[in-house]
């Protein structure tokens, strides 16, 4: 008995170590290979009971009434295109529901009377923004802008039945190493393959260090350039610096961005002492790590406000490196990432909530201005044309008073606050390009006469003036930078649309010596001005970004005049001319800008000039 009990395995258990045709439950739902022994090797490891399928092929499941729903949704689909069809073809179609983005323009700030009207149902009043504004399609962390209605509510559509068809995929199915490996090599392009050579943990600055490169950010930066809201990037800077293993790629590039502008906004001897580094290195260093974090975070296809905030701190920042023709490229592509986060159409009419609705209007408008300022460096028009956004001006109001939880909408104030000199750069780019300019690409300059130029000119000077100017202390440095930036900006403006009328029918000889002379002053002015905001001690500390803005339309027309204009009269001129000339040359000629070299060549013909009449007057004497 002994002998026939051990000798070898009886004919049940010879049948249990068969081989089987299929995987057993346990394998099969843990997605491992199955050993196809009965049990099979890892429920044997597992200590779990091996349960094998019966033989023949898996019965096909029913999707008899996921079928019949599918065709169901896409009949709707198809009715709802038929009906919006026929709404676009009918004469008596609501015009407000495909009116052009510049009849949307004049009613883009409502009364305080019309806001505390009753609001229709939520759910009624939702469907028509949607329907007239596009939609702002969210998805795990990520948003993209659909403009065309019905695109718009197919879109709805097909995530209701993305997520019926497939309820147990995500909904980005795209492994995330394989997105982020070609993200960065598409980015890489841009910035340099460089920018993948290193780790960024090796690139973070040491915790005393990075609370100083804060606090240049504070001080220096944060006054002019309010794109990040400082409460919440102060806590995410502090977190860099004690815990910065753990910050996501997203938050690695607003750091860095935020470290290069302080550098950049930091003077040689400040860089030595409290970053112990020279500041040239120290500019090299961070504009490097701010390239890898931006190029890591996958800018290209940014879905993400923070990436796009960054962005254009980071643009914004390297114009400063002389790096224009650079930056001016680059806007084109941030521009192009706005409109796909909808940054074109006011976050109210597409229902966010009012704090993330006031960050996107700030950022919106900071593209507005860096897309105006380069392309005129370029000596080209802008892209973004009056008429094609409907983004509100941010608030004129403080970091402080916004919050990230608020639901209801934020006041403006009526004093100074950390928004107004914004406001009133926005205000005058806004006002002064509808003055000279069409509103849509193509149409070219307005056509219209002096006198109404003059007279538009003179409206737009009286408006800030009541509304921007009355407010500024001129006792407080920023307030008085405000004050002055905005005085140089109207003067310019009236010598540009001057010039930009020379030649033309409506300015006659007669009239154009009539104001050349006082042309001639307000140049000279514009210049000092300039100057003086440049070599302020009270404003050194601002001093980095003014010297970004090169008043090349008052330095022209002054240099053009001193080529024709006898030398004693115009040694003012002359001074100030020079004086400019020299600070544009300390860094090195400028890179990229376009205008540099004819510049260059009239000031050299100019100091030909008045070198050969000092020769001649000395002899003369």
């Amino acid at each position: 008995m002994l002998m026939t009990g051990t000798s070898g395995p009886s004919a049940s258990n010879i049948t249990e170590i068969s081989t089987q045709t299929r995987s057993c439950q346990k394998c099969n739902q843990r997605k491992t290979r199955c050993s196809k022994t009965r049990p099979c090797t890892s429920c044997v490891k597992l200590g779990i009971e091996c349960i094998f399928p019966p033989p023949g092929r898996a019965p096909r499941r029913k999707k008899r009434a996921l079928k019949a729903e599918l065709v169901s949704k896409v009949k709707s689909l198809e009715q709802k295109v038929r009906e919006l069809e026929d709404e676009r073809n009918s004469p008596q179609s609501d015009p407000g529901v495909h009116e052009e983005p510049s009849s949307i323009e004049s009613n883009a700030r409502p009364s305080v009377a019309r806001t505390q009207q009753a609001s229709r149902p939520p759910v009624l009043a939702r469907d028509e923004l949607e329907g007239r504004f596009g939609k702002l399609v969210v998805e795990e962390g990520s948003s993209r802008y659909v403009s065309h209605e019905a695109l718009a509510s197919f879109r709805t559509e097909y995530g209701k039945i993305s997520t019926q068809s497939k309820p147990g995929a995500s909904a980005s199915s795209e492994p995330h190493d394989l997105r982020s490996s070609e993200g960065n090599n598409s980015n890489s392009f841009l910035f340099g393959y460089r920018a993948l050579a290193h780790s960024l943990r090796d690139l973070y600055p040491t915790p005393l260090a990075s609370q100083a490169l804060w606090a240049a950010y504070e001080k220096n930066v944060a006054p002019l350039i309010l794109i990040l809201h400082k409460p919440t990037i102060r806590n995410l800077v502090r977190k860099a610096a004690t815990n910065g293993e753990f910050l996501d790629a997203t938050s690695d590039a607003l750091v860095f961005a935020v470290y290069f502008a302080a550098v950049m906004s930091m003077k040689p001897d400040e860089c030595q002492v409290q970053l112990g580094v020279d500041r040239q290195y120290a500019i090299q260093h961070y504009r490097f790590a701010a390239e890898q974090a931006l190029s890591r975070a996958d800018f290209l296809h940014a879905r993400c406000l923070s990436v796009l905030q960054a962005a254009v701190l980071f643009l914004i920042v390297a114009w400063r490196c002389d790096d224009v023709r650079f930056v001016w490229a680059m806007t084109a592509l941030v521009y192009r990432l706005a409109q796909g986060l909808g940054l074109h159409r006011d976050g109210e009419k597409l229902g966010l909530g009012p704090f993330e609705t006031e960050i996107r209007r700030r950022l919106w408008w900071y593209i507005y201005l860096l897309d105006s300022q380069t392309s005129e460096h370029q000596a080209m028009s802008p892209q973004i044309y009056e008429g094609t956004y409907d983004t509100e001006f941010p608030l004129n109001i403080n970091d402080d008073d916004l919050s990230p939880e608020a639901t209801d909408r934020f006041k403006g104030r009526d004093g100074f606050t950390e928004m107004t000199f914004c406001l009133i750069r926005c205000e005058i780019n806004v006002r002064y390009r509808r003055i000279l300019k069409g509103s849509m690409p193509g149409l070219g300059p307005t056509r219209r006469s002096v006198e109404d130029i003059t007279h538009a000119l003179t409206d737009m000077s009286t408006f800030i003036e009541n509304k921007r100017l009355q407010l500024c202390d001129l006792s407080v440095p920023i307030q008085w930078v405000a004050a002055t930036v905005t005085r140089i900006a109207l003067a310019r403006s009236w010598l540009v649309a001057h010039l930009s009328l020379i030649g033309s029918d409506d300015l006659s000889s007669d009239l154009w010596q009539q104001r050349r002379e006082l042309l001639f002053q307000t140049a000279i002015e514009v210049l000092e001005f300039t100057h003086l905001l440049e070599s302020s001690d009270e404003t050194a500390h601002w001093s980095w970004m003014f010297e970004m803005y090169r008043q090349w339309h008052a330095f022209a027309f002054v240099l053009s005049e001193l080529c024709v204009r006898p030398s004693q009269e115009t040694d003012r001129a002359w001074m100030i001319a020079n004086l400019m000339f020299q600070r544009w040359q300390q860094d090195g000629p400028p890179q990229g800008w376009v205008l540099w070299k004819p510049l260059s060549r009239l000031m050299q013909r100019v100091t030909v000039k008045r070198a050969g009449e000092i020769v001649t007057d000395r002899a003369n004497k």
